[in-house]
């Protein structure tokens, strides 16, 4: 039984550490970049029944959505507007890529794994002046042009795309296919050329190859999901204004999920929250478990051994040795536990250095506790008198 406490004991501290930074990622992305002082939607444009021509369709959504932007931009108290299909605070899906030569090179025997070989890493499409929007820029290369959002043959990576995939080299001027990802249309064999790179903003994560992202120039487009996002002085109080700007622009654009930048991606947090309480409560019971059951066991040890420790100090056994052939049985049997719960934990996957860590501790956290409760049985082997111990019944 102590052997079992252990390791689940070892096993769920990580677990439930692990939570708390899961829990608090949310809260930090949003802290990075002012995340109240947004006011967010997702916006759509439904279709009319009367318009049977997609492409009529799409150039009266276009037209819509331009002109909600334009009038949202000259509102006052509006400092910035813009769309993406995935906003800063929201956890974002990998992509895998692939890297070709550089822009004018020959295409000739560019195939899967040539150059630098598969990669993964986030993308975001983003409309106009997204990077202002959230307070960052460009910082080396351009940013999007007009003509961009026309061709879409042009990214721009952050600094830990940068590290993840070039390393030392410059990304200007390199090309980029995606091989997969979440959205089959983004895939194929669409080279893209990098021509900027933006500082790491939203998504801090640990690992450069976590925080990476890459960034396309799209404009909100009826049926891909934009999400649109604006800066502004009192965003609960414009989110009633919004509303009505909209509908006055068009009737048929639909707005869903009118918040706060803040609260969106606020459901995953809460229940990070919660597993993460349970997990905590778990361990701290198992814990408590194990550390009743070690001190049980080291005094029922003792009690058993009581005659023959008298016998060994007696003729002189050094208390050291005879401490430690007492406390054997339990060490096994925590170090036992403590092995099985990291193999246990390691089955599960060990996916990076800071979960890694999170073991060990939980290992010496367990070590630790196992001492602690030795510490009184212990120092009661240690006192007892030779003569009292040899007349013990023990």
């Amino acid at each position: 039984m102590i052997v079992v406490q252990v390791a689940m004991t070892v096993a769920f501290l990580p677990l439930a550490a692990g939570g708390v930074f899961e829990a608090n990622r949310f809260r930090q992305r949003a802290e990075g970049i002012g995340a109240e002082r947004y006011l967010t939607a997702r916006v759509d444009v439904d279709h009319e029944d009367h318009l049977t021509d997609s492409a009529a369709f799409a150039a009266r959504a276009r037209g819509s959505l331009d002109e909600l932007e334009r009038r949202l931009g000259g509102e006052p108290g509006v400092e910035r507007v813009t769309f993406a299909d995935r906003l800063p605070v929201e956890d974002q899906f990998k992509y895998a890529i692939e890297v070709g030569p550089e822009s004018g090179a020959p295409e000739t025997g560019l195939r899967l794994g040539a150059g630098q070989g598969l990669r993964t890493s986030t993308l975001v499409h983003v409309s106009r002046g997204f990077f202002d929007a959230f307070g960052t820029t460009v910082i080396a290369g351009r940013d999007f042009e007009p003509l961009d959002y026309e061709t879409g043959r042009v990214m721009i990576v952050n600094q830990s795309f940068t590290r993840h995939v070039f390393g030392d080299r410059n990304p200007i001027g390199q090309r980029i296919r995606i091989v997969a990802g979440e959205d089959e249309r983004v895939g194929g064999d669409t080279w893209y050329e990098v021509v900027g790179i933006v500082k790491d903003f939203g998504w801090q994560l640990p690992l450069p190859q976590e925080q990476s992202a890459m960034y396309r120039p799209r404009l909100p487009t009826p049926g891909l999901g934009a999400s649109l996002a604006m800066r502004v002085r009192d965003p609960q109080a414009f989110a009633v204004r919004l509303r009505t700007m909209a509908a006055a622009v068009d009737p048929m654009i639909r707005l869903t999920d009118v918040q706060l930048l803040t609260d969106v991606g606020g459901g995953e947090a809460s229940i990070n929250w919660t597993l993460t309480a349970v997990a905590w409560l778990v361990s701290l019971v198992v814990l408590l478990l194990s550390a009743t059951g070690i001190h049980a066991l080291m005094s029922f040890t003792v009690a058993r051994r009581t005659r023959e420790i008298g016998i060994r100090a007696a003729l002189g056994g050094p208390p050291g040795r005879i401490a430690a052939s007492i406390f054997a049985r339990a060490l096994l049997q925590i170090g036992a536990g403590v092995l099985a719960g990291s193999a246990l934990t390691a089955l599960f996957g060990l996916g990076s250095t800071r979960q890694l860590l999170l073991l060990l501790a939980a290992d010496v956290v367990m070590l630790i506790v196992g001492l602690t409760s030795s510490a009184v049985p212990l120092r009661r082997a240690l006192r007892i008198n030779p003569t009292e111990a040899l007349r013990s019944e023990g």
